[in-house]
This record gives C-alpha cells, sequence and structure tokens, in this order.
C-alpha cells in the first residue's frame, strides 16, 4: 500500500512537470516570438529567387494541401521509423 502512494505522488510530480514543461512551450515557441527570428534567418540565408519560388509554390491549391498534410505524412512518417527501429 505504501508504494501505491508513493507511485501517485510520483504520478502527481510528472503531471506537474508536464504541464509547467507544456506551458513554457507554448509561451517561448510562440509565432510572436518566433517571427523575428525567422525572418532573420530566411532573409540572410534565402535568395531573393528563392523566397520568391517559395511564395508561388506556396500561394496556389497546391502548396496550401501541402503545408496542410505535411503534418500527418510527418507523424505517419515518425511511427514507421519508430517500428523499424524499436
Amino acid at each position: 500500500m505504501k508504494d501505491l502512494a508513493v507511485r501517485a505522488e510520483q504520478q502527481k510530480i510528472m503531471n506537474n512537470f508536464r504541464d509547467k514543461f507544456i506551458d513554457i512551450h507554448r509561451s517561448e515557441f510562440c509565432l510572436e516570438k518566433l517571427e523575428p527570428i525567422l525572418v532573420k534567418v530566411y532573409s540572410c540565408t534565402l535568395s531573393q529567387e528563392d523566397k520568391d519560388g517559395m511564395s508561388a509554390f506556396y500561394r496556389p491549391p497546391v502548396g496550401r494541401s501541402y503545408v496542410s498534410k505535411m503534418p500527418v505524412v510527418t507523424k505517419k512518417t515518425d511511427k514507421c521509423a519508430a517500428k523499424k527501429t524499436g
């Protein structure tokens, strides 16, 4: 019975840690804080031709479709890779 109390306390600690981690992640990795960094990195890394080409790709329906589907592709790829390596 004593072990259960320790486990419950450990779970509570882990839950609190997770909640704090998520809160910090959301506040520090929001678009408002990342946008100036991304603009600077893109500006000094990509040529105007690169940026124009990216804009031309992402603006039409195929580009918007790509952006909306990439999180699913990434998630499925991660699952497949985990099965292969796990």
